[in-house]
């Protein structure tokens, strides 16, 4: 990481570059903070928005964000929250949802209409982002050590401190979440390492390597089986389609193959990620495959499918403009009462759905502008060939299939953030021909 065009970017002479250094100072913080607190990241957006008001210079903002598309997108789907209150009986919990769902507009207004980032900087808050995850991964490991006080061997782990909700306890961050984080820095790493290889050190090659690795084993740990799933699934594609690149289409396909055997075989060693995974895939469930290694008992059995079947029973008679974004909770309570799903209904889950979540509220026009959200971005980057944002998009995209991701704002201002600072053109090709010029308004 270049620390002295990092430190050469902040500029304190002039009024602009005092709230333009502010500025680049707050993405900083956000990048490396989201692991750790999402408290913190609230505090840190106050203060952005703050500088970006004293900033001034509105002509100059608002010609800079006519320019964007992406922003307009994230403006209609926050607009229909807004229409969605006209008709919600439960107007505090509407109100609510717009009130959580401001880092839609926060983020994009202010990024996309201020001076633009370089590319250099981008990179260099992906690898903030990036060693903040691993910083991460060891402090929740300590953690887990030092609330399991002292174990005899290996066969006497208390798996219940080292993986899922107890592994995460001293940051404030859910696992579903921080698993999404891990999977981003893991592509972020494999993009720059895939694109490098030939032009950087070997202490570099062994570092990055070293990063995925560990990062990798965090994410069974943290027994998240979506963001596992996701990269799976992109690795099993895109590898034989690089390979295939390079002229030897049969390597690619048989990496891909020995990549998933060893995906399966370290996921059978991880008992408590065995058996949620079993579990979801309808497999029968004996002792021992939850005692094979401690005393990891009393594993939560799979709700989704209860929370999904509910769902769709409230869709197709509200398909067409939903229920209104306060009320979606309220029906779901109603419709799990009378399917007898007792579990759901006293654990109140939401759809752990995004795309069925926005349906029950907002009906078919609010999921069609959820899916502009990840479509958009997605055709931007096929076009400029900017393999990154397609990678995070279709990430993000796989995991809102388990979880309602813009029902808490860990996954709201996630997207957002790295939506927008992603979406500049070319982002990993401008890098490597040395241009630190480009824009992310390009």
């Amino acid at each position: 990481m270049n620390w002295t065009m990092l430190q050469n970017t902040f500029k304190f002479s002039t009024r602009a570059e005092f709230h333009q250094s502010l500025y680049l100072i707050s993405l900083v913080a956000l990048t490396l903070f989201f692991p750790y607190s999402f408290k913190v990241t609230r505090y840190i957006t106050i203060f952005l928005v703050l500088n970006w008001v004293l900033q001034g210079d509105w002509k100059a903002k608002y010609q800079r964000l006519q320019s964007s598309t992406l922003f307009w997108f994230f403006l209609l789907y926050y607009f229909l929250h807004v229409i969605a209150l006209f008709f919600t009986e439960d107007m505090k919990e509407g109100v609510f949802q717009l009130e959580k769902k401001l880092f839609m507009i926060i983020l994009p207004l202010i990024i996309l209409s201020s001076v633009s980032l370089t590319v250099n900087l981008l990179v260099v808050l992906l690898r903030l982002f990036v060693y903040s995850n691993i910083l991460v991964a060891f402090l929740c490991f300590g953690d887990a050590v030092y609330q399991s006080n002292y174990f005899e061997g290996f066969t006497r782990i208390d798996w219940f401190k080292f993986t899922y909700f107890e592994l995460t306890r001293v940051v404030d961050v859910q696992p579903a979440y921080l698993g999404i984080y891990c999977a981003f820095s893991i592509l972020i790493v494999v993009i720059f390492l895939t694109y490098q290889w030939d032009t950087i050190s070997i202490s570099r090659k062994i570092l990055d390597v070293f990063i995925v690795i560990i990062l990798t084993l965090f994410l069974f740990l943290l027994s998240t089986r979506a963001p596992l799933v996701a990269l799976m699934a992109m690795a099993f594609v895109g590898l034989p389609i690089l390979f295939y690149r390079r002229g030897n289409f049969f390597r690619g396909a048989l990496f891909s193959l020995l990549l998933f055997s060893g995906f399966v075989i370290v996921l059978l060693q991880f008992p408590i990620l065995k058996e949620r995974t079993f579990h979801a895939m309808g497999i029968p469930q004996e002792t021992k495959w939850i005692n094979q290694y401690g005393n990891a008992t009393g594993v939560l059995p799979e709700y989704r499918y209860q929370n999904w079947f509910s769902s769709w029973e409230i869709i197709r008679s509200n398909w067409m403009i939903g229920v209104g974004s306060g009320d979606v909770q309220v029906e779901l309570q109603k419709q799990y009462y009378a399917n007898g799903f007792t579990d759901s209904y006293d654990q109140k889950f939401n759809a752990h759905n995004q795309y069925l979540q926005t349906w029950i509220g907002l009906g078919i026009v609010g999921l069609l502008s959820l899916l502009a959200l990840f479509i958009v971005p997605i055709i931007k980057a096929f076009q400029e060939k900017n393999y990154l944002v397609i990678l995070f998009v279709v990430l993000f995209a796989i995991c809102s299939f388990t979880e309602s991701t813009f029902e808490r704002q860990l996954g709201i201002a996630f997207y957002t953030l790295f939506a927008v600072i992603l979406s500049s053109a070319g982002l990993v090709r401008v890098y490597l021909q040395g241009n630190s010029t480009y824009n992310v308004h390009s």
